[in-house]
């Protein structure tokens, strides 16, 4: 049937990304509710303040499974839209290419103690081999994990660390300020944009699976 390649998401996988638009959901709507007094705070501290976030969301990108996307409302709230989307990307980019260089410098005997190789692998096996720079850049719009993108590029390809980094900027470009520009907008049009971005997500991972299944398969 057309559509049997949506069997590749398990049940695991749907609760997470549910767990995370959950959590982006509530975090967007209490960073609106106490946004003078996270102003008040967080924003009173400056590039301190800043700082402090970027380097955040930087460990929250080198530790596997974990995600970022509940901190950007707050970042929202304080800065606003565009400097929240250049915070978040300038700590994207950082923790990406810090992940991709650990895993090139220490290889797979270091990154296997805190993630399974197994699913680097099968992350790698979805991005395109033809071009990596173009593969990287699709994934990194369309939300992909950070953590595991970075670690399965560096573990499992050639890519070039100059290039990966330069993927990682052109693509995380494009999902920072939308889900920056989401984190604004009413809560009710948030939980639309998440909805629909949360289904074409599943959407493509789940072709991507099945088209990296097929091509295991001897012929």
């Amino acid at each position: 049937m057309p559509l049997d390649f949506l069997k590749q998401i398990s049940a695991k996988e749907i609760c997470a990304g549910l767990g995370i638009a959950l959590l982006f959901l509530t975090a967007s709507f209490l960073s609106e509710r106490f946004a003078a007094v996270l102003r008040a705070y967080i924003g009173a501290g400056g590039l301190l303040s800043m700082a402090a976030y970027i380097g955040t969301v930087v460990v929250v990108v080198l530790v596997p499974f974990a995600t970022s996307l509940p901190l950007i409302p707050v970042a929202v709230s304080v800065w606003g839209g565009p400097i929240a989307a250049l915070l978040t990307l300038f700590a994207w980019v950082i923790g990406s290419s810090t992940a991709f260089m650990v895993a090139r410098r220490f290889g797979s005997k270091f990154v296997s103690r805190f993630i399974s190789l197994q699913t680097l692998r099968q992350v790698s096996a979805m991005v395109p081999k033809r071009n990596l720079a173009v593969g990287t850049i699709f994934f990194s719009m369309f939300g992909a994990p950070a953590d595991l993108l970075s670690y399965a590029l560096g573990l499992f390809t050639h890519i070039r660390a100059k290039t990966a980094i330069v993927s990682f900027s052109l693509g995380f470009s494009v999902f920072a300020f939308f889900i920056t520009y989401t984190a604004t907008l009413p809560i009710v049009y948030q939980t639309y944009m998440v909805g629909f971005m949360l289904l074409a997500w599943f959407f493509i991972y789940a072709r991507l699976k099945y088209n990296a299944a097929q091509e295991r398969e001897p012929r």
